[in-house]
């Protein structure tokens, strides 16, 4: 009879442990969504005041607006690293923040369209990427000595690659484009891989 009693004082803790961690798992789960939910709104809002500031103001709203786009993206992602693998399903306008993602899920390009320029379009790009067991984000753009929110590169980045070279490198192709005029555009390939805590071009 004791020994009865004894696996069943052992089920019932068994049991509380359980819905204990479930509860735990569960309300981690709820406050991931509830971020990620708030980040959407945030960027969305950013996204739409870039868009109605380039339809009727000058220039100068659309580079404010830029810039606090770009920081609280850059922001976001050096401090949430679930970010790296977020897939961003609630965004209003998905096809002006291009976001391409790497087969194993360590690499990853934001980029969209900063309303700076007018036929000729101009581009923000952020690099978030994993280096060991942190995630970073960087400002990307090919000529270290460019401004990345005002003298920004042309190119935005639509698709992207993940291959192992023979001596079994993660190299990652991204495809960058580019709008030069209404009739102008331009294609490329560029190479990246993560090299210890920072991203290398290859």
């Amino acid at each position: 009879m004791k020994r009865l009693k004894l696996v069943w004082i052992t089920l019932k803790r068994l049991v509380i442990i359980v819905l204990l961690s479930f509860l735990s798992l569960n309300s981690f789960a709820q406050s991931d969504i509830k971020k990620f939910k708030a980040a959407e709104d945030s960027i969305n809002y950013y996204l739409n005041k870039m868009s109605v500031h380039s339809t009727y103001f000058s220039g100068e709203y659309d580079t404010i607006w830029n810039k606090k786009l770009f920081n609280y993206l850059l922001n976001l992602c050096n401090t949430q690293p679930a970010t790296l693998k977020e897939k961003f399903e609630n965004l209003i306008a998905p096809e002006k923040l291009d976001i391409v993602t790497s087969d194993d899920k360590k690499f990853r390009i934001y980029s969209w369209d900063n309303m700076n320029g007018g036929t000729a379009h101009s581009f923000s790009s952020i690099i978030q990427y994993q280096a060991g067991n942190k995630v970073k984000a960087i400002t990307l753009y090919d000529d270290a000595t460019e401004n990345p929110l005002i003298d920004t590169p042309e190119y935005f980045y639509s698709n992207l690659y993940t291959i192992k070279t023979n001596a079994n490198k993660t190299v990652y192709l991204a495809v960058r484009k580019a709008i030069f005029s209404s009739k102008d555009v331009s294609m490329g390939i560029q190479a990246s891989t993560i090299d210890g805590n920072t991203v290398q071009d290859t």
